[in-house]
């Protein structure tokens, strides 16, 4: 098992310049430690390096971090530590609720308490995977979606690498099953600014997944375009042949 307290990556949601104690502390905790400035930016940074720790930083009352621990929660299997300062106890408990791990309170905690914190969690996150990876895994219609590995495992387990865009895309709706998902919402998630084009890009990667995937037998894992409502993921178990 690799020592996860010197290798974790970490990515801190701080709105403001960051508290002295969460610097010291997680300079201790990391061997990469980057801070952004709003959650759209930290979800950003969280597709490109799937963290093995999120800090967000909480100095004012805010309702922000529930739904953002809730985005975490639905996309990576990373550690999530609140640390915050003044906040209510229903505050707190609705960040737990929404899938924080740990809240610490910046009153009166030293750099080597937030160290501690960090290496705590992001130790029982590698137990957690090493014991079952497969929960660190998206799942749907008998497939399953490495995240950070950019890796598609089929039903047959063939096994497909994917850029990172399609990546993003797939682990969107793999979050949503079967279900259709408006394109609005795919562009939120996907692009974070909905691009004006967003129907065309959609498109073009559904076709670079059918293309990606064309040298498999069925079933064939395709992403739809329902008219008028969005887009969903389906396994087409058979195929025309061309004509």
């Amino acid at each position: 098992m690799r020592d996860s307290s010197q290798h974790s990556e970490i990515l801190v949601l701080a709105t403001s310049p960051i508290h002295r104690t969460v610097e010291e502390g997680l300079a201790r905790a990391t061997r990469r430690l980057e801070v952004v400035g709003d959650a759209q930016a930290l979800l950003l940074q969280a597709w490109k390096r799937v963290p093995d720790l999120v800090v967000i930083e909480v100095t004012a009352p805010d309702s922000g971090p529930a739904a953002l621990c809730r985005q975490l929660r639905r996309y990576f299997p990373c550690a999530i530590l609140i640390v915050e300062e003044g906040a209510r106890e229903d505050e707190r408990i609705a960040w737990l609720d929404s899938g924080a791990d740990d809240v610490l309170s910046l009153s009166g905690s030293a750099p080597a308490e937030l160290a501690a914190r960090g290496h705590a969690l992001t130790r029982r996150l590698e137990r957690q995977r090493q014991r079952n990876p497969e929960a660190f895994l998206l799942h749907t219609l008998g497939m399953q979606l490495d995240v950070a590995g950019r890796r598609l495992v089929m039903p047959d387990g063939s096994r497909v690498d994917l850029p990172a865009t399609l990546t993003r895309l797939l682990a969107i709706l793999f979050s949503y099953d079967e279900q259709v998902v408006p394109a609005v919402v795919l562009g939120q998630q996907l692009f974070i600014t909905v691009p004006a084009n967003l129907q065309g890009r959609l498109n073009t990667l559904a076709r670079n997944l059918t293309q990606r995937l064309a040298h498999l037998p069925p079933p064939k894992l395709r992403i739809e375009c329902v008219r008028g409502a969005g887009y969903r993921l389906a396994l087409v178990r058979h195929v025309e042949p061309s004509t």
